[in-house]
């Protein structure tokens, strides 16, 4: 009930896009370094808050929305002690499918000036870096991945 959920696109990465696995995973890594803690899949839309956590967060600096919205309510989440918990996804990317609302220069730009913030208001937070790439101990144990989709066949 205390964890944040991020369902992570983390089966079957290699159906990405290449160029999407490469910012996808720059961004993994400084947002968790903003946030002192491996976050896998930032970008990922499916999560879980828990309400605790929704009554005790403060609207983002600056007024951000969208895509920079979401990577400041994962920063201050982990501030505030309401850790990720991933639960492993299949990546699906359907060439006809819905286009993507991510304006690459617009939205890449606003997360970069969301992570910078948090961390210069850090002094960049070194021991975010350390335990976001597990160098120190956890605040709390990660588990990694709570839940692996298990591949049934094809059949329900």
């Amino acid at each position: 009930p205390g964890r944040l959920i991020v369902a992570a696109r983390l089966e079957r990465r290699e159906r990405a896009p290449g160029l999407r696995r490469f910012a996808n995973g720059m961004a993994d890594f400084w947002i968790s370094w903003a946030a002192g803690y491996p976050i896998r899949d930032t970008q990922s839309g499916f999560r879980l808050y828990p309400a605790a956590f929704l009554r005790a967060a403060s609207a983002p600096r600056n007024g951000r929305r969208g895509f920079a919205f979401e990577s400041a309510l994962l920063i201050q989440a982990t501030r505030l002690g309401c850790y990720p918990a991933t639960v492993a996804i299949e990546t699906i990317y359907h060439p006809q499918g819905r286009p993507s609302h991510y304006q690459p220069w617009r939205d890449t730009l606003r997360i970069v000036a969301t992570v910078a913030w948090e961390l210069l208001g850090r002094g960049l937070y070194p021991l975010g870096l350390l335990r976001s790439l597990r160098l120190l101990p956890l605040p709390i144990s990660d588990h990694e991945v709570l839940v692996k989709q298990q591949d049934t066949g094809g059949k329900t």
